[in-house]
């Protein structure tokens, strides 16, 4: 067993949970619901999902690295470059709230890098599919939607959501990695 694979493997089932979580806390905002609570488990949120998140999209890296899908590597390493500073933007505004056309501003400017990160990710994750069968398939297919909802900027809560359920078969991709090399 990989235990690199496999703690990232674990890794994401954090940041799936935290995820969802992310979700609830922007239905909340979308309706105005704007507390102390909600603030300082954003920001809390935020803090432990890039404890995790670093790990999760490393077995990436990793797991590119075995089976030489460099796709999948280079795409790993976009999806850091772009996740780590958008989540230390969006932990910054929870300090010091900003005006709502640069929040604005910098949502559109992360919805297309990420969108376009993940479309790279969703074909990597497809060509696993010699190796890891539909799991792989259906994972970069999902990666793929939810690309595609963040490009469009206004679907972007859809992809998230979709998104967060491909990140439930890339945990899923990751654990079986992890067993089988």
């Amino acid at each position: 067993m990989n235990k690199a694979l496999r703690y990232a493997g674990i890794s994401g089932i954090f940041v799936v949970v935290l995820s969802f979580v992310s979700l609830g806390l922007f239905a909340l905002r979308f309706v105005g619901v704007r507390s102390g609570e909600t603030v300082m488990v954003g920001i809390i949120g935020n803090i432990v999902y890039l404890i995790f998140a670093i790990p999760f999209i490393y077995g990436f890296i990793l797991l590119g690295e075995k089976t030489k899908n460099r796709i999948l590597v280079y795409s790993s390493y976009l999806g850091l470059i772009v996740m780590v500073p958008s989540t230390l933007i969006s932990l910054f505004f929870e300090f010091y709230p900003a005006s709502e056309l640069l929040i604005g501003i910098l949502g559109i400017v992360i919805s297309l890098l990420t969108g376009l990160v993940g479309l790279a990710l969703g074909a990597g994750l497809m060509k696993l599919k010699k190796e890891f069968g539909n799991l792989a398939t259906a994972a970069g297919i999902l990666e793929i939607c939810c690309s595609l909802l963040f490009l469009t900027i206004i679907l972007y809560p859809l992809g998230a959501f979709i998104g967060t359920i491909a990140g439930i078969l890339e945990v899923a991709l990751l654990l079986k990695a992890a067993k089988k090399f």
